[in-house]
């Protein structure tokens, strides 16, 4: 028994080594040229000030040095972009995103002065253009501090699968300015997007998704998750039931995992994936599940 159970192990151990959270986009600001890859940052209050969004360190009178999380450069606002009226309304555009996937997850980090009236900030999504006037907000929340400190945010894209989105976070405030009474600091760095695949994504039951593109030509993706360690068997069939490919037959931990199907060298028309798991744990669970696809060429 024991050495069935360390052979278990081993293989777990091995095939996990092969699946990761997939990074897509990221963003770390170790440069400023960030026009030149797409980035937006606009004034939109109509202030009259010229200050730098980007520096590399910022100091705190009572808790220090702010440094970047990641990179050499960091976005900071503060009170002095305040317009005439005590309005802040300063907007970080990403580049167009493309090619989102469903578990893709946007995250970037933050922080601000926590005083009593916190500084906020607002997430916001569009899936047209980067005009102000095209985004639709998904948060908005008052950023965590201390002074000095990062605090990350994140949001699942599953609703944009297969769409180009921009991402905006945008620093609005009223009643600010030097001598108003919101407005402080807050800083923002390292954008990120990121696949959720992998043994360290936490689910919670046997899952096969529909796969996505569908239809497709040539390729389609095939997303399955499992809550606990498991021999996962995914087998192709044509639309006659006869087994055309046996895409999946290994060891996995749990976790949410993607797989790819490459149809090129078959017919185009219907066919049907089916997954069947047995737990490797003393759970005795197992789970089927079949879906259809079409392959068109």
């Amino acid at each position: 028994m024991k050495t069935i159970s360390s052979y278990i192990l081993i293989l777990l151990l091995f095939f996990s080594e092969g699946f990761s959270q997939v990074i897509k986009f990221e963003e770390t600001f170790d440069s400023l040229d960030v026009e030149a890859r797409g980035w937006t940052l606009l004034n939109a209050d109509g202030s009259m000030g010229d200050y730098q969004a980007f520096t590399e360190a910022f100091t705190f009178t009572n808790t220090g040095l702010l440094n970047p999380q990641k990179g050499r450069y960091f976005i900071h606002y503060d009170a002095l972009n305040s317009n005439d009226l005590g309005i802040i309304d300063q907007w970080v555009i990403t580049p167009q995103l493309t090619n989102l996937a469903k578990f893709d997850e946007f995250s970037f980090w933050c922080g601000a002065v926590d005083n009593e009236y916190r500084d906020s900030l607002r997430v916001l999504i569009s899936t047209s253009g980067n005009a102000t006037s095209d985004f639709v907000e998904i948060d908005r929340f008052k950023v965590d501090g201390p002074s000095g400190t990062w605090h990350e945010k994140s949001y699942d894209l599953s609703p944009y699968a297969g769409k180009n989105i921009y991402i905006a976070v945008n620093y609005l405030m009223k009643d600010a300015g030097v001598l108003g009474a919101n407005s402080d600091n807050v800083w923002i760095d390292h954008f990120k997007i990121e696949s959720a695949f992998g043994p360290d994504v936490e689910v919670n039951n046997f899952e096969l998704l529909q796969n996505y593109p569908n239809p497709f030509n040539p390729s389609t993706e095939i997303v399955f998750s499992i809550p606990e360690a498991a021999n996962v068997n995914i087998t192709i069939f044509d639309i006659t039931g006869k087994e055309v490919q046996q895409l999946v037959n290994e060891m996995y931990q749990s976790g949410r995992y993607n797989v790819k199907w490459n149809a090129g060298g078959f017919s185009s028309g219907a066919y049907f994936y089916t997954i069947s798991v047995t737990s490797a744990t003393n759970s005795g669970a197992s789970y089927t599940d079949t879906k259809q696809m079409i392959f068109i060429k």
